[in-house]
């Protein structure tokens, strides 16, 4: 495109909106480009910025501000500015407050809703201060001088152990290391930990829990494990199965098959190793691939030629009629008929890929198309069905430079019985993450009954939510009722109300903002716990359209200091989380889970709990005690959906 023509097309994009452009030479897409906005505003924006939403900064209320117009919004509210001179948001700004206190803010802080530190009572903090919050809990500090709160301050716990914790970590409820079993361990005490289950540890110095620790199991295997992985219940990975292949071993399986396997070296389950296979076709396969089954992709294409037989039991396994009377080539159009009388066409490379009945998927996908023009003014450069960055397999809607890509799941199509298995979520969201993606799987039944709550953490996930700000001191924790919790879960979270112990709300100007739940363990969850003080936080959420700022740390804070949990057990659902709320709360993480299953009937979700094989009698039509729960529900008319499993995270408090 010539440089005419793009700058006459920037300017006829501006004209559509209003905008007179100033600018006569366009260089790239991050040159200033001067212009005049509608309300007769001069400014200056870049053509990026502009393909992303930006518009008039003047218009919008973001155009930098000068002294003048601060020094009018601290009038408005009684205070005097000292500061002479504006630079910018993070400039510390000096002030008299109403109440004739001294102090600094910068424009940043005022504009989110702080004042004076000293009315409020967020002053910071000096040693007599710290001094007595220790003494009210039995501590005696031995630091003598604070400099701020991330300085680490000396103590004696009541039990006399000696040790040092940052102020903000006590402020959010942590304490003694040693008494909560979260002290960074010594190689004596891994040495023991190794030997109550007969292994050897052979490494003499422990540095970091990702330090790979020389073994040897009971059984005599010699390898090495990192205490994180020990401490999350894996040991001998030879013992498990689970220890690399080398290329031996893959030799032999080949060898079992009549191939012989000509690569000399073995890397990764990646890697492509050539083959000669028992009719001697020559070709490449990953060991990834042939542990799923896949041989000889040359000897599986004479078959399906020799044989359309194979295919049309593909396609009536799945309800469809093929037409097409003769197979050619995994490239030919195959004609065929629907489960619901749509004729299409498609071919075997396509099929083996998932592909099903284009007409079904745009009728099912509507609501994939209305998430993609959602995001869409937010994100012109989004991109809807890619199928480059995890090939062969398809990513609804990718925004590339966030690094999100998101999936929508129909119930129906990305079910067990339509070729959806344990693991297929799990592995899209895996090879995504491998590209630096992460990866949102949204299930149907979320949206259809949720739909402004998946759009509100969208937005927040991909940074652009304009949510009224909100600080957490700003707001009140009150212990609510079980009809109060479960109107606003089942509102505002996806997966609805759970059943809890505790319910804690935060209230702002007597309006509930936000809800933490805590329950005991979950039975349905694997986990059992013979401490009473153990509980699950089970739910959190907040309103649409709210970002209450600390509101998660204040809920928990209160939940620990009114009812003194001894550990807290907590799971995010990998579909939607990565982890983070809980590793700024400071839990600890311990394990993925495997892929969960929920019952799909009807187009609803149940949860697998509620169908154990010791009840079906009780709930099913017709009930075999000799088959599966999963044969039972099968013969019953009910699918199964899978998801991508959990992370756990524990805290010891």
């Amino acid at each position: 495109m010539s440089e005419k023509e793009t700058l006459e097309s920037i300017r006829q994009e501006f004209e559509n909106e209003g905008y007179q452009l100033l600018t006569t030479i366009y260089k790239n897409s991050r040159q200033k480009l001067e212009y005049i906005c509608p309300n007769e505003h001069k400014g200056t924006i870049a053509w990026v910025s502009w393909q992303q939403g930006c518009r008039c900064l003047e218009c919008s209320g973001k155009k930098k501000k000068d002294v003048s117009f601060i020094r009018k919004e601290f009038e408005k509210e009684g205070y005097q500015l000292l500061t002479t001179d504006y630079v910018n948001n993070v400039q510390k700004l000096e002030y008299i407050c109403p109440k004739g206190h001294i102090g600094t803010i910068r424009w940043g802080d005022w504009s989110g809703g702080h004042r004076c530190a000293e009315c409020v009572g967020c002053k910071k903090k000096d040693i007599n201060f710290i001094r007595q919050e220790f003494e009210k809990e039995g501590y005696q500090l031995l630091t003598k001088e604070y400099k701020n709160s991330s300085q680490k301050l000396e103590y004696i716990c009541p039990k006399g152990h000696i040790g040092t914790i940052v102020w903000g970590n006590w402020q959010q409820g942590a304490r003694c290391a040693e008494c909560n079993g979260t002290k960074r361990k010594d190689i004596n005490f891994i040495k023991q930990e190794f030997e109550k289950e007969g292994y050897q540890l052979l490494t003499t110095i422990y540095k970091n829990s990702k330090q790979k620790l020389e073994y040897i199991c009971p059984k005599e295997h010699r390898s090495s494990i990192t205490w994180s992985d020990w401490n999350s219940g894996k040991r001998c990975a030879e013992c498990s199965g689970k220890k690399k292949k080398d290329i031996n071993f893959i030799r032999q399986e080949f060898k079992k098959e009549g191939y012989e396997l000509l690569t000399k070296e073995y890397i990764n389950s990646s890697q492509k190793l050539e083959y000669i296979c028992p009719k001697g076709h020559r070709s490449s396969i990953t060991w990834g691939n042939w542990t799923s089954n896949y041989r000889c992709k040359l000897c599986a294409d004479i078959v399906l030629r020799k044989d359309v037989e194979s295919v049309r039991q593909a396609f009536e396994k799945e309800g469809y009629q093929l037409l097409t009377t003769n197979y050619k080539n995994s490239m030919q159009k195959l004609r065929y008929v629907c489960p619901i009388k749509h004729k299409g066409n498609t071919t075997w490379a396509r099929w083996q890929q998932g592909h099903r009945c284009a007409k079904c998927a745009n009728i099912i996908s509507t609501p994939e198309t209305k998430i993609f023009n959602f995001l869409l003014p937010y994100f012109p450069n989004i991109i809807h069905n890619d199928r480059k960055i995890i090939a062969p397999f398809e990513l609804d809607i990718v925004i590339s430079f966030k690094k999100v890509a998101i999936e929508y799941c129909g119930l129906y199509w990305h079910s067990e019985l339509h070729g959806k298995d344990k693991n297929y979520h799990l592995n899209k969201l895996n090879k995504a993450k491998e590209q630096g993606y992460r990866l949102i799987t949204i299930f149907e039944d979320e949206y259809l009954n949720h739909k402004e709550v998946v759009l509100d953490r969208l937005k927040i996930i991909l940074g652009v939510s304009d949510a009224i700000k909100v600080n957490a001191r700003d707001c009140i924790i009150k212990e609510i009722d079980t009809k109060v919790a479960r109107i606003f879960c089942d509102t505002y979270h996806l997966q609805g109300y759970g059943n809890s112990k505790v319910k804690l709300g935060a209230y702002l100007n007597n309006e509930l903002l936000s809800v933490m739940t805590f329950s005991k363990p979950s039975i349905a969850k694997g986990t059992k716990s013979s401490d009473s003080n153990t509980y699950e936080l089970n739910r959190f959420c907040s309103k649409i359209n709210y970002n209450i700022r600390g509101i998660a740390s204040k809920l928990l804070i209160y939940f620990n200091r009114n009812y003194a949990p001894s550990l807290i057990i907590s799971y995010a659902d990998k579909r939607w989380s990565d982890g983070n709320l809980y590793k700024m709360l400071r839990f600890k993480y311990v394990y993925d889970s495997d892929p969960n299953y929920w019952y799909i009937t009807q187009g609803k979700r149940f949860h697998r709990f509620n169908f154990r094989k010791n009840v079906l009698k009780d709930k099913l039509e017709k009930f075999d005690p000799s088959i599966s729960e999963w044969q039972n529900m099968i013969n019953n008319g009910y699918d199964r959906i899978w998801d991508c499993g959990s992370m756990k995270f524990m805290l010891s408090v």
